[in-house]
């Protein structure tokens, strides 16, 4: 029978599988991407809204400056 890797966790518990680091990386990377995703729908949001509503601003702050 062949020796398998003997692993320790944090609570010295027996552990005898060791994540391949690639693919963590790769599911670090696909929810990390998810987290960036939603982050910058969160952001572009009200950045619509602003933009919706700029035009009208800059025209009344225009219209104060020429009095």
């Amino acid at each position: 029978m062949p020796e398998f890797p003997k692993f320790l966790d944090i609570d010295g518990v027996l552990n005898i599988y060791q994540p391949d680091l690639e693919v963590q990386n790769l599911i670090d990377w696909v929810c990390l991407s998810e987290q960036i995703k939603e982050n910058n729908n969160t952001i572009r949001s009200p950045i619509g809204e602003y933009k919706k509503i700029e035009p009208d601003c800059r025209e009344e702050v225009r219209a104060q400056l020429e009095r």
